[in-house]
């Protein structure tokens, strides 16, 4: 065994971060897209734990097909930024207006994951989900900018997102995790989101016509 695969295999190993089902595999590549190893996992390894998702680890791409020929990817060089910019702009009642080039800075300063129909490593699919983590990885993180694509919804894309992003390894070790939501409760309570017991433990800066001013 090579000494990069060797080096994937411990990493894999010592990460404990896995959270789809293990009839998926996992796919490793380096920062330059050179391919280390293909793990298939449906194998009966018991050293893995039961669950498998996709990080960025370093110079360490990790992607996690999960089910449907759906793919979750961390690769940011995937990413169609169009269309993020469109569904923020136009859709998202959180970001209506926002420009392109606040959108483009927010992914550049974050680590993402994109949603996709397809596999994009193989250069045939269409993105249909978003989701970014603004974080110090060290003792705050907060999900943003979390949607699905309106005629991908009801297919669980949403739970597979959500759950790979807080199992991320740039948060593992923070003390708190935060989002805000105005009608997706139920799934972030699945990951053990719950509201804010004490209203007055958080205060905020909301500066609601700011991209209008922008324009």
């Amino acid at each position: 065994m090579t000494t990069n695969k060797k080096r994937a295999l411990f990493i894999l190993r010592i990460s404990f971060l896995f959270t789809t089902d293990n009839s998926h595999y996992v796919k490793l590549y380096r920062l330059y897209k050179f391919k280390i190893n293909t793990l298939n996992l449906t194998n009966n390894l018991t050293d893995f734990p039961k669950n498998v998702t996709i990080f960025q680890l370093g110079g360490l791409y990790i992607s996690t097909y999960v089910k449907n020929d759906f793919t979750v990817s961390s690769n940011k060089n995937y990413l169609d930024v169009e269309l993020i910019y469109n569904y923020l702009h136009d859709e998202a009642y959180w970001s209506k207006g926002i420009p392109l080039r606040l959108v483009e800075k927010s992914i550049q300063n974050s680590i993402c994951f994109g949603v996709f129909a397809g596999d994009p490593e193989k250069g045939k699919s269409k993105q249909v989900g978003f989701g970014r983590i603004i974080t110090d990885s060290s003792t705050f993180a907060y999900l943003a900018d979390v949607f699905i694509l309106n005629e991908f919804r009801g297919l669980d894309l949403g739970k597979s997102l959500v759950q790979t992003m807080i199992n991320c390894p740039s948060i593992r070790e923070v003390r708190r995790i935060l989002l805000a939501t105005k009608d997706a409760h139920g799934l972030y309570k699945q990951y053990d989101f719950q509201a804010v017991k004490d209203k007055n433990l958080f205060m905020d800066i909301n500066q609601k016509d700011i991209y209008n001013k922008l324009s």
